[in-house]
């Protein structure tokens, strides 16, 4: 099967990638970045160093499917610049649902964000739920969500929605806060915490790779059109979180943790996601225990940091 992963040079693309590629399929990945700095493990791949608002019909024509993973994914930049956000993440997609609306794909595959629920009108929070954006990231992600079920319904596009909470494991991106946080506890600093009471789904990076791979090989008819949440099912507080990372780098919280103020948006969020759908219809549960994914993410973060 051929495969265009947009975002390709990512955490959650890069990892697609790799596993496909084990599996046999042919890959394309996509990206900004530029070929020559591309990691050592992704320099082999078909690569179309093309911003996504730019792809033509003649980049996919030979496309079965599209997982379409390129946006600007950080919410405090969101915060700091929503025209661009909107700009990435929106016109982003638009573009990839404009120039593939006439041809033959397979499926459209958009990696969402759970973000899009911000506070949950009612839980576990199930795919037909109302997204309620609580900050600019999470109304950029919800307009691309809209814009998928326009073009299904309007040109019979093969969208497929997809949901995670936070994405997590070896590879992950450094500005995410739990490898800020790991790195500071190695470095014998106070991490900060905004708020803590509000609530996160960790995924690891290794369920999800299986989630996606599921979804690829299924038939179309049975998902096109569908919503899908990938994610464990089981919410953690941040600061019941602050204090998981202490212990794994074995750290004092009484010492090393200091509450601040929410971010915009944040206090009372909560993901708690029904993932029912995904075990019924994917067979697909994430496995990977939260406590042993973080001890893992520590080692690599030692590794990374010449610790």
């Amino acid at each position: 099967m051929s495969v265009m992963i947009t975002g390709g040079a990512g955490f959650g693309g890069s990892s697609l990638a790799l596993k496909l590629k084990e599996l046999g399929h042919d890959i394309v990945l996509n990206d900004i970045i530029a070929p020559n700095s591309l990691p050592v493990k992704l320099q082999s791949f078909a690569y179309l160093w093309k911003a996504v608002h730019d792809l033509n019909e003649a980049n996919i024509a030979e496309i079965d499917t599209i997982f379409h993973f390129a946006a600007q994914a950080d919410v405090p930049l969101a915060i700091s610049s929503p025209r661009y956000t909107f700009m990435q993440n929106v016109s982003g997609m638009l573009n990839v649902l404009e120039v593939t609306k006439h041809l033959d794909l397979d499926k459209i595959i958009l990696s969402s964000s759970g973000n899009v629920f911000g506070r949950a009108t009612s839980l576990p929070i199930k795919e037909d739920s109302l997204p309620v954006a609580h900050n600019i990231y999470s109304a950029s992600k919800a307009s691309c969500e809209s814009l998928c079920s326009a073009y299904y319904h309007s040109y019979n596009s093969p969208t497929i929605i997809t949901r995670s909470g936070i994405a997590y494991g070896r590879g992950m991106r450094k500005n995410v806060f739990l490898y800020i946080w790991f790195k500071k506890l190695l470095q014998g600093e106070a991490i900060l915490v905004e708020g803590g009471a509000q609530t996160r789904d960790l995924t690891h990076i290794n369920d999800l790779v299986e989630a996606w791979v599921k979804l690829l090989n299924i038939e179309p008819r049975f998902v096109v059109g569908s919503k899908f949440h990938f994610a464990s099912g089981v919410d953690t507080t941040v600061y019941e979180l602050a204090n998981l990372c202490c212990e794994v780098a074995g750290r004092a919280p009484s010492k090393y943790i200091n509450i601040i103020e929410y971010r915009p948006g944040e206090e009372g969020m909560v993901e708690h996601f029904d993932v029912s759908k995904a075990e019924r219809e994917l067979e697909w549960k994430a496995t990977t225990d939260l406590k042993d994914g973080l001890k893992d993410l520590y080692e690599w973060i030692k590794y990374e940091e010449g610790r």
